[in-house]
């Protein structure tokens, strides 16, 4: 039976990738993920490992290079690569650290404690400074902010305002330390959920008496029991929903035309 592979795991974001290497060659692309497969097991890489890695194909160094830092000692590393590494160990401790608190509690491990507290305390240095380092990026990814903008519509001083209210939420606990590409995500689907809502707190046209046709703009006025109830209005006239290619009801019909 095949062991099952342990964290830190490679996180594949593609269209970081796909963004970062769009003026690769095919060659190219395949040196250059020699190089990070080659710093994800083995730290940052010396010249002579990077010579070593790409063999033959060392002379297309000057143009890989750009995609690398170097640290202090002057090897060469991916800083993105890096990061994510990072925050994939920390998430993956912590995950580890919560089982073992549970079993420790279930079993009255008591002489377990104080090695428990020692390492909690260190994943809790390191899920700080994931949190940190993701909401610095979070601020300052304009790429990412147009992205929101166009996913969601917004301004984008709106969208920047909702990104500082979605950090104050959840900067409490740890759900701004998991990997940055999940925070984006997060975030994407946390505005448009808030859209949403602000959509039906607006005052609208509906008083109490519900329409014999299918409204649109009046269903986004409407809290979810009077939804309920206008959709339960609309099937006693014999009229059903018409979905479209997404299934997202776009009007009431009558059933004979639903046939």
């Amino acid at each position: 039976m095949a062991s099952k592979a342990k964290d830190p795991a490679v996180l594949w974001y593609w269209n970081d990738w796909h963004g970062g290497t769009i003026t690769f060659s095919r060659h190219l692309k395949g040196c250059y993920m020699d190089l990070l497969y080659a710093q994800f097991n083995n730290g940052h890489l010396s010249l002579e490992e990077i010579r070593t890695v790409l063999g033959t194909d060392f002379s297309h160094w000057d143009t890989l290079q750009k995609k690398f830092a170097r640290d202090a000692a002057g090897k060469f590393f991916n800083e993105k690569l890096d990061r994510v590494k990072a925050e994939r160990k920390a998430f993956s401790e912590k995950q580890s650290l919560r089982a073992k608190n549970g079993w420790d509690k279930r079993s009255g491990n008591a002489a377990a404690l104080p090695i428990e507290n020692e390492n909690a305390n260190e994943v809790v240095k390191d899920l700080k400074k994931v949190c940190a380092e993701n909401i610095s990026e979070l601020r300052t990814d304009v790429i990412f902010h147009e992205q929101v903008c166009m996913a969601t519509g917004l301004a984008m001083e709106k969208t920047k305002k909702y990104l500082e209210t979605f950090i104050s939420q959840k900067i409490i606990g740890d759900e701004l330390a998991k990997p940055l590409n999940d925070c984006r995500s997060h975030f994407v689907n946390w505005v448009k959920i808030e859209i949403k809502k602000e959509e039906r707190g607006k005052p609208g046209q509906f008083n109490g008496k519900f329409p014999d046709y299918y409204d649109d703009k009046l269903v986004k006025t409407m809290d979810g029991a009077q939804l309920s109830k206008y959709r339960q209005h609309l099937h006693g006239l014999g009229l059903v929903p018409k979905k479209n290619r997404f299934q997202e009801v776009i009007d009431y019909i009558p059933k004979e035309q639903a046939s």
